[in-house]
């Protein structure tokens, strides 16, 4: 539970704020690691230790026969369910590389979701408060390519992660930029990489999914595994149910709703409030997934309030506006928000009080 003072002097007015988020406080007794490897159309199954994380036991699940089976955490203590559905689910291809160790074996062979072709991975029975996912992608050659290809996406409980993914044999991980908002306007200015990070995801009753090529407009969204590290951290914690109770998605624009039983947008100020919460998360995590969300909800921010803002009286409004493009600038670099911080400050500015 958070308490807190919200205060708007200009109107004179002040509210209690109290925000309950649902976490579930109980310590598990350590913390899950499960590794998911992909073969694709090769028998090259992970036998010792792979991943950017570092573990061993990983579940090679050949994909093309695959339904629903159980898999184990690394150190063998916890089983969970795992399902696996699609169109896409049975085909397998790989990059070329060639398994000298289990980084390499993981990094070959991969399920070949593609156009109208999606997979989804349901992991049932999850008892850790929340997760760290790495999903490993490396395609037989680099996507996007052209001006006609679109991000590789893979979309985690409902939010979809965008990201250019390098191809050919595995030389080694790279992290790969993250956006929300998918595109075709090629060259990206994007790191391309082998490897997505997404952090503090909260389980749905035990229960995370996975669906790679979630938008059938991309070519392919390969996946060669997947591994899931539990994370004790409270305040992740915190941060994964607040998001997960209140982040909206839908196509390319994602944005926090007035409540859990109404869809519509936060209001303008609310709103602005509402991205700074990710972005106080952000500076404490550096995460490229919290990057990527306060990114996109910038973005549509100014698809769903664009300028002129003279319809809001309130120069506090502008002012919380102003401050989150502010910030928005300095995480990203991106000069569209310092416009808008600009804007809106000399609006309010302009206006006086």
């Amino acid at each position: 539970m958070f308490v807190a003072f919200l205060c708007d002097w200009s109107r004179g007015r002040c509210w209690l704020v109290v925000i309950l988020t649902a976490v579930w406080l109980g310590s598990p007794l350590h913390a899950e690691m499960f590794g998911i490897n992909f073969p694709g159309n090769q028998n090259q199954l992970v036998a010792g230790p792979a991943g950017v994380v570092p573990m061993t036991n990983w579940n090679n699940i050949a994909n093309t026969t695959f339904t629903t089976g159980t898999i184990y955490s690394s150190d063998n203590a916890t089983a969970v369910l795992l399902n696996l559905t699609g169109a896409g689910k049975g085909n397998g291809w790989s990059n070329g590389t060639l398994a000298t160790n289990g980084d390499t074996a993981l990094m070959a062979g991969y399920l070949d979701a593609s156009i109208n072709h999606p997979a989804t991975l349901t992991i049932s029975g999850l008892t850790n408060r929340c997760y760290t996912l790495y999903i490993y992608a490396a395609p037989d050659t680099a996507r996007p390519s052209n001006s006609g290809d679109w991000l590789p996406n893979y979309s985690v409980n409902g939010v979809r992660y965008c990201a250019a993914l390098a191809g050919g044999t595995f030389a080694g991980y790279q992290a790969a930029d993250l956006v929300v908002a998918n595109t075709n306007q090629y060259p990206f200015r994007l790191t391309y990489g082998n490897y997505l990070r997404i952090d503090a995801i909260m389980p749905t009753n035990g229960v995370i999914s996975l669906t790679a090529n979630a938008d059938n407009r991309t070519w392919r969204s390969p996946l060669n595994g997947l591994e899931l590290v539990g994370n004790a951290n409270l305040a992740d914690a915190a941060a994964a149910a607040y998001v997960a109770a209140f982040l909206k998605q839908s196509g390319d624009l994602n944005w926090f709703v007035t409540n859990q039983t109404n869809a519509s947008p936060d209001f303008f100020w609310v709103q602005a409030i509402d991205i700074q919460g990710l972005m106080d998360v952000y500076e404490r995590t550096q995460s490229p997934s919290e990057l990527a969300l306060i990114a996109g909800s910038l973005n549509t921010f100014l698809a769903q309030n664009p300028p002129p803002w003279t319809w809001d009286g309130w120069n506090d409004d502008l002012g919380w506006a102003a401050l989150v493009f502010a910030r928005g600038y300095l995480f990203t670099g991106n000069t569209n928000y310092l416009n808008a911080a600009q804007y809106g400050f000399n609006l309010g500015y302009g206006r006086g009080w």
